[in-house]
């Protein structure tokens, strides 16, 4: 069964705004001005859309439970975690509190990669709004993900949790 990431969060969407119109408008400053060889300023404007398109690429759309385990649909490819690993999971609307983003997106089109926190330790997020969060504990980290509809997700894996223990 598939699940709809949620929407962004506002902090996501203030950050998306901020960082794409910073990204954007260096290139078309450093054009405008003359300061910057027209070369560099391309380049510029290269990378900004770049990391953009980048970042927007791996951000999740969706999130999949079957008897195979939960698949986290994001533009580019998709991450997989095995029913055979995963030990419970919750609905936590603070499981992102007081995190750092280890390597990833930190509100960039929402927050995805790798994060820490003193609850959690180190986890694999996979979130468009933290409020939203649905923690999934595993052999290894921990997944946080961010349906439309937490309750209907955590339902469908521990359906899928007790059929895979028969």
């Amino acid at each position: 069964m598939r699940f709809p990431a949620a929407d962004l969060s506002v902090t996501v969407r203030v950050v998306t705004l901020v960082t794409s119109f910073v990204l954007l408008a260096l290139p078309v400053a450093f054009l405008w001005t003359g300061e910057v060889p027209p070369a560099v300023a391309w380049f510029v404007g290269l990378m900004s859309v770049l990391i953009l398109v980048g970042t927007w690429s791996f951000a999740p759309r969706a999130y999949e439970v079957d008897g195979h385990g939960v698949v986290v649909h994001r533009g580019l490819g998709c991450a997989r975690l095995p029913l055979a690993e995963i030990r419970g999971c919750r609905v936590d609307p603070s499981a992102m509190e007081r995190s750092w983003r280890l390597m990833g997106s930190g509100g960039l089109f929402g927050f995805f990669g790798l994060f820490r926190n003193a609850r959690l330790g180190a986890f694999r997020a996979f979130a468009t709004d933290p409020a939203m969060a649905v923690v999934i504990e595993s052999n290894g980290k921990p997944w946080v993900l961010t349906p439309a509809e937490p309750a209907s997700l955590v339902r469908k894996l521990e359906e899928s949790m007790g059929q895979g223990s028969h």
